[in-house]
């Protein structure tokens, strides 16, 4: 490559036949648009082994004279007539572009490394060389139940595309599939296996840790063997694939409703609206909980339980903000996510006065009984 753009190569035709040089200057005759951009800035050569029947490709990454584009194109190794080079591809927009770099090579339908910079950073990214069809249509669900994540903290969620298959001869011919937080790794949700289903679905395996960020939209993203990426704007060419967020949220919990475990017609009194007067050093209380998103990771369903790290966890605050270490909770009994009933311990050393529920699920998240709910959202 020489101080004018122009970019010289040698062609290997057989043993001990080389012919050329190659150039790719203002004369040259080369793929559809190319010739729009010469001379061609800082362009940069490499080689893709590819199994789509023409089996080695030449690859040459450039800078467009405005530097505000960094473009590619194709063609095919042995010959070097015009139809034979691919059209110019825009790969990155941007001001002050410069330097592209293209990895040494690629193997069968690997992603040929390129990098590159501007006035303040370098950029690390591929370029996909495979011809295989970029996935559309894609749709996450909860593979058994739309709540699964209520009742256990691992389970299957099912990724279904227009296209996911494995891709011979890489080295991760299985997609793989990550959830993060703004785009960076995290450690609130882990993903464990992932599983093929034909040519449009596959199954994954997550796990919920107890620190999940509620309410905050974790970004999803999965990856084809030959390194194409969804959701991702940058494929074979700027604006050919989907650019469109795929987002996975656990909403924080509710409180609704407090009342007495027989709360109901014709019994209209509410925990707010009671008074217990204690004869002994403790007094036993059941207390009901309404609202939405209440997790249980035991497995016991409906069944009482003790309070653990896979129960909810209740506490009692007072006027002042404190929490009440007096006030405990014995065992709770589910009704699926949205009842709950807990039988409290209460101490004879609790002053006499309104505490407002907190309600933590075991992967984080916390509900506070608002005064405008039912039995004044205190007990």
């Amino acid at each position: 490559i020489d101080n004018g753009g122009d970019l010289a190569y040698y062609r290997r035709n057989s043993a001990g036949v080389v012919v050329g040089p190659y150039v790719l200057d203002n004369t040259g005759t080369i793929g559809a648009g190319v010739g729009d951009d010469l001379p061609l800035l800082e362009p940069t050569i490499s080689m893709a082994r590819v199994t789509d029947g023409s089996s080695k490709r030449i690859y040459i990454a450039y800078v467009n004279s405005a530097r505000t584009q960094i473009k590619y194109f194709n063609c095919a190794s042995t010959v070097t007539v015009n139809t034979q080079c691919s059209a110019s591809l825009l790969y990155r927009t941007g001001n002050n572009l410069a330097t592209p770099k293209l990895g040494f090579w690629s193997m069968d339908n690997d992603a040929l490394p390129i990098m590159w910079n501007d006035a303040n950073n370098v950029y690390f990214d591929k370029i996909i060389t495979s011809t295989f069809a970029a996935p559309t249509s894609v749709v996450v669900s909860t593979a058994v139940s739309i709540n699964a994540f209520l009742t256990q903290p691992n389970y299957n969620i099912r990724v279904q595309a227009s296209w996911l298959q494995y891709v011979p001869g890489v080295s991760s011919p299985t997609p793989t599939f990550c959830i993060l937080a703004s785009s960076e790794t995290q450690t609130d949700i882990s993903v464990g296996t992932v599983t093929l289903a034909g040519g449009t679905s596959m199954f994954v395996t997550i796990r919920l840790s107890t620190h999940v960020n509620v309410g905050f939209d974790y970004d999803m993203r999965f990856a084809l063997g030959d390194g194409q990426e969804y959701p991702t704007k940058y494929n074979r060419n700027l604006g050919q694939a989907s650019d469109l967020p795929m987002t996975f949220r656990l909403d924080p919990p509710t409180i609704t409703g407090v009342s007495d475990e027989d709360y109901g017609a014709p019994n209209a009194y509410v925990s707010g609206g009671t008074s217990v007067e204690p004869t002994g050093p403790h007094q036993n209380r059941a207390v009901r909980l309404q609202g939405t998103g209440f997790m249980n990771w035991t497995g016991s369903g409906v069944t009482s339980v003790f309070p653990s790290t896979n129960t909810v966890k209740l506490e009692f605050q007072n006027a002042s903000g404190g929490i009440e270490p007096g006030i405990t909770v014995d065992s709770m009994t589910y009704g699926g996510s949205t009842f709950l009933t807990s039988y409290l311990d209460i101490s004879t050393s609790v002053p006499g006065g309104k505490y407002t529920i907190l309600l933590t699920n075991p992967s984080s998240g916390t509900a506070v009984s608002p005064p405008s709910v039912l039995g004044g959202g205190t007990f």
